[in-house]
C-alpha cells in the first residue's frame, strides 16, 4: 500500500502530464508573426499595393496603401463553421477578405 503522500504526488504528476500535452494557443508574438507573414505575402503579390504601401495594422488586420485604400483580412473559418465549439490551439490563419480599391 502506498503512503498518502505518494498517491497525491502520483495523481498530481499525472494531471500535469496530461495538461502539458494539450495544444496551447500560440503566444501573441508568434501569432503576430504569422499574421504579418500573410499580409506581407499579399503586399508582395500585388504590385499596385507594394508600390504605395503605408501601413500594416495587426490590431485591425488591415493593409493601407495609396491615398485611402484598405485591404481587410479575416480569420479563416474552420471546417465546423462559426457554430462549432472553440478548440485549443493556434488561431486560424488570416485570409484576404476584400479591399476598398483595385489590388491589381
Amino acid at each position: 500500500m502506498m503512503p498518502r503522500q505518494s498517491k497525491f504526488l502520483g495523481a498530481t504528476a499525472g494531471c500535469l502530464f496530461f495538461a502539458a500535452s494539450a495544444h496551447a494557443a500560440l503566444p501573441p508574438d508568434a501569432q503576430n508573426l504569422n499574421d504579418l507573414g500573410v499580409m506581407m505575402d499579399f503586399v508582395g503579390a500585388h504590385p499596385a499595393v507594394s508600390r504605395s504601401v503605408r501601413q500594416l495594422d495587426l490590431d485591425t488586420n488591415t493593409v493601407h496603401w495609396g491615398d485611402d485604400c484598405i485591404a481587410y483580412f479575416v480569420r479563416d473559418v474552420p471546417a465546423g463553421g462559426k457554430d462549432s465549439a472553440p478548440m485549443p490551439g493556434p488561431q486560424p490563419p488570416l485570409v484576404f477578405s476584400h479591399a476598398t480599391c483595385p489590388i491589381d
